[in-house]
């Protein structure tokens, strides 16, 4: 029995030892995975239209009506991951005073633009391109 005593002292002593080490050959990868991105738009006065193309698929967008207010436009779109991504918005002429564009990553803003009139005749308006990794994102 003495020797059996002395086998499990040292599997346990191994495991001790040994576990630690295991783990650090691990890599998460979390650091390492692609993000998962959200797209939001929002417009007020008057609805927009446009597009984003994520890697080559291209998706045709339309603000709708909020329930917030009858001036204020939504769209929002869960992207997913991507390697790249492109967005034009375009308003109405004289009727959508303000846009506003925003990119998030993991929940947290990484882009936003906006654009708005300054006089008749004119056309709010944004386009961009992101690829991941191309920029820091402010903490």
């Amino acid at each position: 029995m003495k020797l059996n005593r002395n086998i499990k002292k040292h599997l346990i002593y191994l495991l001790i030892c040994v576990a630690p080490f295991s783990f650090m050959g691990l890599d998460c990868g979390l650091a390492d995975d692609p993000g998962y991105y959200k797209l939001i738009v929002y417009s007020v006065g008057e609805s927009f239209s446009g597009y984003y193309m994520k890697n080559t698929d291209t998706t045709e967008i339309n603000g709708t009506e909020t329930s917030v207010g009858s001036n204020l436009y939504k769209y929002e779109a869960d992207l997913g991951t991507f390697t790249s991504f492109e967005v034009s918005v375009t308003g109405v002429i004289n009727f959508t005073s303000s846009l506003n564009v925003y990119l998030y990553e993991d929940d947290y803003q990484i882009k936003h633009y906006s654009d708005s009139i300054n006089g008749d005749g004119d056309v709010v308006s944004i386009d961009f391109y992101y690829e991941p990794g191309s920029e820091v994102p402010a903490e």
